[in-house]
């Protein structure tokens, strides 16, 4: 069996590495670092802009398990003890969003926040 390569003119590979570009050419999203303890997120109040993607940087510096959760958003990260996740989110509607540890107690104990997504100016 023979196999056929397909050559394209330079004219076209020039034209396909333009389009990859556009494509993802932008710049990264920005990271926004959580760190989690017992019994709190720091910082409590995070700001992002409607229409943008973003990094979460999701520190546990505690002793226990813990996890960032937004139920509107369906966004459930969890970070074991010392270790830092990241995961992109977004991008999201304008609006305010509660945030909280579902690890059974820890959102009682006040492991609450906020994601505020403001329209940008």
């Amino acid at each position: 069996m023979t196999r056929r390569r397909s050559i394209l003119p330079g004219a076209a590979i020039a034209a396909l590495g333009l389009a990859l570009a556009a494509c993802g050419g932008g710049e990264p999203p920005p990271t926004i670092e959580v760190t989690a303890t017992e019994f709190a997120f720091d910082p409590e109040m995070i700001t992002v802009d409607a229409g943008q993607a973003f990094t979460l940087s999701f520190v546990n510096g505690g002793t226990i398990e813990h996890d960032f959760t937004i139920d509107e958003l369906d966004i459930s990260v969890l970070a074991p003890v010392t270790e830092t996740v990241e995961e992109e989110i977004g991008p999201l509607e304008a609006g305010e969003y509660a945030v909280y540890c579902s690890i059974p107690g820890h959102r009682e104990a006040g492991m609450e926040g906020t994601l505020r997504v403001e329209e940008p100016e």
